[in-house]
Order: C-alpha cells, then structure tokens, then sequence
C-alpha cells in the first residue's frame, strides 16, 4: 500500500522522512479558516513509483453585511426596521434576509441607560444576554424592510440583520436598539394618568374626564330614585384601556 501525502501545490516536494510518517493507504485533507483558493496535490508514494494529482479548492465569498440599519417605526409591539441594499456576487445571489433580536438583560447594569425609542443610542449600557437568547425573523432576499412583531410592550431590544446566500450567512451589522412603546391599560393599571367615567340612566349617556389618577370620586347632580350605570376606563400616554363592567346604583330619593 502506498504512503499518501497532501501538500499545497507551490510547496516544494517533500522528503523522504516525510513520506515516512504518512498514512498508508488514504489521508484525508481537512482544511479550516480557508480565504484564499488555492491547488492541493494528494501525491502516493510505494516500491512501485510516485503519483500526483491536483485539485483546486475555491473559496467562495459569504455576503457583505447590510449598511445603514435604522429604526423606522415602533409601537407597544412591533418594531420595523430598513436597511440600504447589501454588495450582492452574481454568481452567488442572496437568498434571504435575517432580521436577529433580542431582549436587553437587566439582570446586570453598567450604568443607566435614557429611554431609547427610535433609533435611539446611548454610551454605557446594561448588558446582553448570551448570543442562544437571540429569536430570528426572516424575509425575502428582495426586501430591504422588516417588522418584528409580538414584542413586549415597553421593552428595549436590540437588532442586527444578517444576508444570506447558498454558502451561508454573512457579517452581521452594526446593532441597532429600540425600546417599544408604552401599552394602552387593559384595566385600572397601578400608575395611570387619569380616568374616563361613563354613566347611563333613562335620559341617555354621559360621560366625563379624570385629569389626575384619582382612587376615588364622588359624581354629583344625579336625580333621586334614579337608576344609574357606571362604567370606568383608566387612561395612560398611550391612550384610553377597555371599560370596566357595568356597575349599576340606584339614588336614593331625595338625595343628590
């Protein structure tokens, strides 16, 4: 059985003692961190004489990675994103577009970081989490915008998009943070900015506004012997929460 031996083909032949201390039979050749292409040489060595062979093997390049990513718009649970197009190979097309994200940690803080809302950056910042923390959305090589969805509300986020093509994905870009914005309450939320208070008796609907969060409130010039219908919706920056149930009271008579 012969010696095999891979070298790169501008090497020079190699020794004797070389050839000595290879595998007989079969040498596989297994390369890593490759960037340039280069010709390979797998030669045999035995009693019966020397054969060579060369193959080339070709690197071929991953995609550049998307500039100018920038926050386009925010809500309470959705961010979107757009980005310039990326240098794109003809004989290596992009296939698809990653937008990758993830939740700012707060479990260790570096220094305080200003709310953030579009495209907002800072200096110091909490740190991240590990990089298996990070969800993917992905969108056709064509597009140049995104929108994550499903967010939390009120939550600060990072983003980067990486290009793909048939080889693999790319560099990533330069991330990019975006806090969502504040959610309408649902109900009475703890901290809240005012209240809107409806009520509905036979001579039809009112309603009045509360400017200040108050935990109380006396409604006065009812008519006595009345039946009323409250309802109550609690109120932050971001608009108006959904109505409580009905809450039905009758006046007493004579009273107001």
């Amino acid at each position: 059985m012969p010696r095999v031996l891979w070298r790169k083909s501008d090497e020079p032949t190699p020794s004797v003692d070389v050839f000595d201390s290879a595998p007989v039979g079969r040498n596989i050749l297994t390369l890593s961190n490759v960037e340039l292409t280069e010709n390979y040489s797998c030669m045999a060595l035995s009693k019966l004489g020397n054969i060579e062979a060369t193959t080339t093997v070709f690197v071929k390049p991953l995609p550049a990675a998307p500039v100018n990513l920038r926050i386009t718009a925010v809500t309470s649970t959705s961010v979107s994103l757009a980005w310039d197009p990326v240098a794109e190979s003809e004989d290596e097309p992009l296939t698809k577009h990653v937008v990758k994200y993830r939740l700012k940690s707060s479990s260790r803080v570096t220094t305080t970081v200003l709310p953030l809302s579009i495209g907002g950056e800072g200096g110091d910042q909490t740190e991240y989490g590990d990089s298996s923390r990070w969800k993917e959305h992905v969108v056709a090589a064509s597009e140049r915008t995104a929108t994550v969805e499903g967010l939390d509300p009120f939550t600060l986020y990072e983003f980067v998009v990486q290009s793909h093509n048939e080889i693999g994905g790319g560099s990533l870009t330069h991330p990019r943070e975006a806090q969502t914005a504040e959610d309408a309450p649902a109900g009475p939320p703890l901290k809240i900015t005012g209240y809107t208070i409806t009520h509905n008796s036979s001579e039809g609907e009112k309603e009045f506004k509360l400017s200040s969060p108050h935990e109380k409130h006396i409604v006065r010039d009812l008519k006595p012997s009345t039946t009323y219908s409250f309802r109550i919706a609690a109120q932050s920056s971001r608009g108006k929460g959904e109505f409580s149930e009905n809450s039905i009271v009758t006046t007493l008579n004579g009273s107001k």
